[in-house]
């Protein structure tokens, strides 16, 4: 289970759809422990609000592996939910 007190800003993110196929490498560029979301601002611009994801997590405490869905797309920021 991965420790989301852990701050994931500027960790490495491997993103897969629900297949396990490769989405898109990017990094996080914010974290909202409190919400339970991250920011990305690249690689999902053709995904759909509301899809289904697998994140791989790399941070200086190791990785974590979490799923979620893509929340909102605003000013070319993807917000995914994660849980």
């Amino acid at each position: 289970m991965a420790n989301l007190a852990r701050n994931f800003t500027d960790a490495i993110v491997f993103i897969y759809d629900t297949d396990n196929n490769l989405i898109t490498k990017t990094v996080i560029t914010a974290h909202n422990r409190g919400e339970m979301y991250i920011e990305v601002a690249k690689g999902l611009e053709n995904i759909k609000p509301k899809t289904r994801l697998q994140l791989m997590i790399i941070h200086s405490g190791g990785a974590s592996e979490l799923n979620g869905s893509l929340k909102s797309i605003r000013q070319g920021i993807f917000e995914i939910s994660i849980y």
